[in-house]
Parts: structure tokens; sequence; C-alpha cells
């Protein structure tokens, strides 16, 4: 199948069908995919010498595509010029549906590019129209988002809480968090402790070893049930703590927040519930957007264990941390010098929005209390 008009022949070249995929109908374009997830099935060349490639080079552009996957989740992008990253993708699937990209002005692309992004297997689309403009004389927003309907998506192979917590990637970065929280010194043995966002507490031992009475909070109730099933004798509740009762659960002496905040759609909200229960130190790790602004990049999750119970989810940059836990309360924040040994936590910041870097998402630690904290690995990030 070509190009629904002469103007996006003019800018697209003919389709490639690339490695396993298998065509199935020239007319409309139906497509059966490698049974690899993220396997390239067809793309379309840019032609970069046209015209209106140009244009589009110059001022924007919008692709905008109809299609129909018979079984499986295609993921629908833009390629860079160099071939070798995304500019943007979506993913789709279900019957008729159209979905549009928008090309930010002067970043030269490379393809169109449908792919295989089905877990389980092969998947299966027809093209039915690709069309592609430019933004030159167009007034639009620039909005990149598809409809969603968190409810009915399904949980995503290995997303269950008996394996999403124990992969080898989370391990090891769980590994780097303890040795980082062990050799920082702050916390002292004997203390009042909250486990926010616990999973299936792989951070009580820590606590349990310095004798310190934990409670430990989970939003999932089957990520509690596993807790409990491993440590039966910790106070373990299901709960959101963008909405706790703060005065019921009382105050503590730590509160121990590692990779929870970036899973919450009202971070704020959770920062002034745990200032209110903090009479000592919060510990918050979590992933972060790379600017000096106070800005927050909001996320979509999957429905995995370890994710966003309503999908939705946050990246904030350090200021807008910083911010956020000195005007909830906090006098002293501190980030982490140096950082846990995880190439997650190490990085050049660059000042561009990135959550993601090289395949790793951008990550900090940040400390906050109402007094000083001396002779820990730890430097002011507020005056």
């Amino acid at each position: 199948m070509t190009p629904s008009t002469s103007q996006t022949q003019e800018v697209l070249g003919p389709p490639i069908v690339h490695g396993d995929a298998r065509l199935v109908e020239h007319e409309p374009l139906q497509v059966v995919t490698s049974g690899r997830q993220w396997a390239y099935a067809v793309s379309y060349p840019v032609r970069r010498d046209s015209p209106l490639a140009v244009d589009i080079n110059d001022s924007g552009g919008r692709v905008t595509i109809r299609l129909t996957v018979l079984h499986g989740r295609i993921g629908v992008g833009i390629t860079n010029s160099a071939g070798d990253a995304y500019v943007l993708e979506k993913f789709v699937s279900g019957d008729h549906v159209e979905t549009s990209l928008l090309i930010p002005a002067q970043v030269p692309v490379g393809a169109v590019v449908f792919r295989n992004a089905s877990e389980t297997g092969t998947s299966e689309f027809v093209l039915t129209s690709l069309r592609v403009e430019s933004l030159r004389d167009a007034f639009s927003y620039p909005v990149q988002l598809s409809v969603r309907d968190f409810e009915r998506e399904a949980v995503p192979q290995q997303g269950d809480a008996g394996t999403v917590f124990d992969t080898e990637a989370a391990l090891r970065i769980n590994a780097a968090r303890l040795d980082w929280l062990r050799e920082s010194g702050i916390v002292q043995s004997g203390t009042r402790v909250l486990d926010a966002g616990a999973g299936v507490g792989h951070f009580l031992p820590y606590y349990l070893e310095r004798h310190c009475t934990v409670v430990a909070l989970d939003g999932r109730a089957e990520n509690v049930a596993l807790l409990r099933a491993r440590h039966p004798d910790v106070d373990a509740r299901v709960a959101d703590v963008q909405r706790l009762d703060a005065d019921a659960l009382g105050e503590f002496d730590v509160i121990h927040c590692f990779g929870l905040l970036y899973h919450l759609e009202s971070p704020i909200a959770a920062l002034r519930i745990f200032r209110k229960m903090c009479r000592g130190v919060l510990i918050l790790e979590t992933m972060v957007c790379d600017s000096s602004r106070t800005v927050c990049v909001m996320a979509d999750e999957t429905k995995a264990a370890s994710q966003a119970l309503d999908g939705l989810g946050c990246r904030p940059s350090p200021s807008f941390l910083a911010l956020a836990l000195n005007r909830v309360g906090f006098r002293y924040v501190y980030g982490a010098n140096p950082p846990p040994r995880h190439e997650e936590f190490q990085f050049a910041w660059k000042d561009n929005l990135d959550t993601v870097r090289d395949n790793h998402a951008l990550r900090c630690v940040f400390v906050a209390a109402d007094v000083p904290i001396g002779n820990a690995p730890l430097f002011p990030v507020i005056d």
C-alpha cells in the first residue's frame, strides 16, 4: 500500500517490510509482525530532499494514521534521521483506530515505523490510511496523547506482585539503594519507621535488623498479602499515601519512601501527609526529570503491581522536589553525595527534560528534616 495522497507520497517512500514480518495484502496493507516484541514490521522512509519534507523540518508536521489491529498491539512511531532512536511513538490496539503524531519543528526525521508491541507473540494490523502534512499554516496544540481505558487494560506479562519485585533488575537496584542507606548512617536503631510504598517488603530486613518498629504501607492488596507472608510480624496495611489519615498512624522517626513518589499522581499531597507524620527524617528516592526548572512531567504507567494505582505517575525535577519539600514544612533538604552505586543514579545533567537516558531511568535521593544532618553523604540543595 502507498500513502493515501499524492502529497504524502512526495514525502514518504514505498513501504519496507522488515525481518520476519509477513505481508498478507498490498491494498490495503495487511501485515503479520514478527513474534519478537519491539521488532520492526513495516517502515515508510522519509524522502528528506522533497520540498514537503523540508517544509515539515522547518515548521513541524503531523502524521495521521488509520488502522485496525486484528490482534496484539502495534507501536506507531517516527524515528530520527539516523534511524537509531524514536522521536515519538504511540501504542495502539483495536478496530478502526485513528491516531496522529506531531513532528516537532527543526527535528529531522527518518521514517514512519510500525512495530510489534505485544508481549505475547505476533500482532496483525491493517493500515487503511497514512497522511503526512506540514503545520506551517495550521493552528494546533502540541499534544501527543491517545485515548486510554485504564480499567479495561490487562496486567502486563510478569507484572504481578510475585514476579515484578523480584526480577534481576529490581533486585540489583534495591541492592544499590540498601548499600547507600547502610553507608549513610542516617537511620538509628530502635526508631519508629514508616515504609511508604513497601511493595513486597524488600527494605524491611534492614530496619528489622536495627530493632526498628515498622509500619509498612502499599496501595495494592496483592502486594501487602505477599509482604505479610514474607514478614508476618510486621504491621502491614493497604493504603494510598495520597489519602492517608495521618492522625491514625501517628508520628515516625523515619519515613522511608523509595521507589514510590514517581508512581503518584499527586506527589505534593503525599509530601504534606509525610511532613505531618515526620518527627525525624524523610528519606526519599524517586525517578526525576532532568530540568533546572520547578516542573513535574506526568507519565502513563502500566497496571503492573509495581506501578501507579490508577495508571498516572509523575517525574518531578530536583528543583520541584526541593521547593515542595521545603514549602510543605521541611527546613533542611539534602541530596545524596555520592549517589547510590547504580547507573540510574549516576548521570550528567543536561537540562533537557529527559526522564530516561540510554535506556536507564534517571533517579535521585533526597533527605528532608527539621534539624541539620551532619556526618552523612549529603549536600544541601536549599540555602
